[in-house]
């Protein structure tokens, strides 16, 4: 069965086990970095989650709202990483909980090319000619 579980309602080794071994994954989606983001703005609110399938993650979509954003103080987001098989299930699930916010994530801070991750997501038919920055205006459910 897979469900959708707040970052909160992950355990944290699970998270940053499925960063450390998905191929680009990177400290920028790590929960420690999250943390960080949150203490040092008080003001955001952490909208991250996890696609869970058996108990195991995944995807993620590192998620933190400040004023109708998704942002990581003025830059985009880390980029959500996921299984091949599970974009659909991920991207759902952005336009569920991410409804109505402004939203941007980036995969070009990393040494690898950004279009590995926005191909994947556009194979799903869902996002099509994006490079580097994802920028999704008002995301509708």
């Amino acid at each position: 069965m897979t469900s959708i579980v707040s970052r909160r309602e992950t355990n944290g080794l699970d998270w940053n086990w499925f960063v450390d071994t998905h191929e680009l994954g990177c400290w920028w989606q790590r929960q420690e970095w999250l943390d960080y983001c949150i203490a040092y703005d008080p003001t955001a609110t952490d909208l991250s989650f996890a696609v869970v399938k058996d108990d195991r993650i995944v995807g993620i979509c590192p998620a933190l709202e400040r004023e109708g954003q998704v942002r990581m103080g003025d830059d985009p987001c880390a980029g959500l990483l996921v299984q091949s098989d599970y974009c659909a299930v991920l991207l759902s699930a952005m336009q569920e909980r991410l409804a109505g916010l402004s939203c941007a994530w980036r995969w070009n801070r990393y040494p690898f090319r950004s279009e590995m991750v926005t191909a994947r997501l556009r194979a799903c038919h869902i996002l099509r000619g994006h490079r580097g920055t994802l920028r999704l205006s008002r995301l509708r459910h």
